[in-house]
This record gives structure tokens, sequence and C-alpha cells, in this order.
């Protein structure tokens, strides 16, 4: 009712009350967590989700919610435990597979072995969907930042074809730019 009325104070105080109340309901935690989540307050959501977790291991969106959060946040290691523990969930499988291939290519800014380490979970996802389009834009934004010209070719005449289709969304669009923006830089094609 608070949330309704955009109250979040008294929906924080009314969480709380209900997490004393009864502490073994994770779903005050949860909703607890949507309202820091909304504020912004990564870090208090993230702590309310993993003691929802705790009270219900079986809560997979939890576990989603606190892996993006914290690959948002840079936390690496904890993005990469939470994407790990959704591996072979028939609803999660695929987001993870793509969060963890995003978080090593985000954390692969000072360390090669991890943008490796994305490059191949990109092309295996690549390899069971050739169209996965997660996967082609980060081994393009992977091309893009090696300046492998052969490469960000390949998906430039991809995103061409796509764009000209009218099959393609709004991350290839800007990814698009990106390429050209690389293009005009380098002086190719």
């Amino acid at each position: 009712l608070y949330l309704k009325q955009g109250n979040q104070a008294a929906a924080i105080n009314s969480f709380k009350k209900a997490k004393y109340v009864k502490p073994e309901n994770f779903r005050p935690y949860v909703n607890l967590a949507g309202v820091y989540e909304r504020r912004s307050d990564h870090e208090f959501a993230m702590e309310e989700l993993k003691t929802a977790i705790i009270l219900n291991p079986n809560y997979k969106e939890g576990i989603m919610r606190v892996a993006n959060m914290s690959l948002e946040t840079k936390k690496y290691q904890q993005a990469l435990e939470y994407y790990s523990r959704l591996l072979g969930d028939a609803t999660y499988n695929d987001k993870a597979i793509i969060g963890l291939a995003n978080t090593y290519y985000q954390w692969s800014e000072k360390d090669r072995t991890k943008i490796e380490k994305a490059k191949n979970v990109y092309q295996d996802i690549i390899d069971i969907d050739s169209k996965n389009k997660d996967a082609l834009y980060g081994n393009m934004m992977i091309a893009i930042a090696e300046k492998n010209d052969h490469e960000v070719n390949k998906y430039y005449k991809y995103i061409k074809e796509n764009i000209a289709k009218k099959s393609i969304d709004e991350k290839f669009i800007g990814a698009n730019l990106q390429l050209a923006d690389y293009m005009l830089a380098t002086h190719r094609y």
C-alpha cells in the first residue's frame, strides 16, 4: 500500500517490521530489496536478496537480480558466483551464460585472460545459436576494443544486413554507431 502511495520510507519500515514478525518468510526481504533497488541502493538490495535466497534457495529470480546488480556495481567475482549458480536452469541458463560473458568482458579491461574467457563464452553461445544478438554484440565489442579489422568487418556486414532487413534491435543500432565511429577513426572501409 505504501509503495502504491509513493511513500518509500513507510514501505521500508513496514517490510522491516514484517521481517521481524516472521523472519523465516523470504517475501519481506524480496519486497525490501525491490524498494532499495528502485532507490538505486544496490548494496542494501543485494543484502536483502541474499537473505531471501538463504531462506528460499529456489528463488532463482533473486539469484539473477544479485548477479545483475553485482555486475552493475563492478563486483565481478560475486557476479560470476551468482551467474554460475543459474547454469543449467531451464529459465535462466541463457541469461546466466550471457551474464558470465559480460562479466568477463567488463572485468577484462586490465586482465587479458578474462577477455579470452569472454570470447570463448560468447563463441560457445554463437555455436549453439548463430543469431544470438547478445553474444554477437559482445564479440563485436571485443573486436573493436582489440582493433581486430577482420572481426570488426564481419560484424559490420552482419549489422548492415540486419538493419536493411529491419530485424535488428536497439542494442545493435547503438553498436552500429560505435562500429561506424571505429571505422571512421581508423579510415577503413
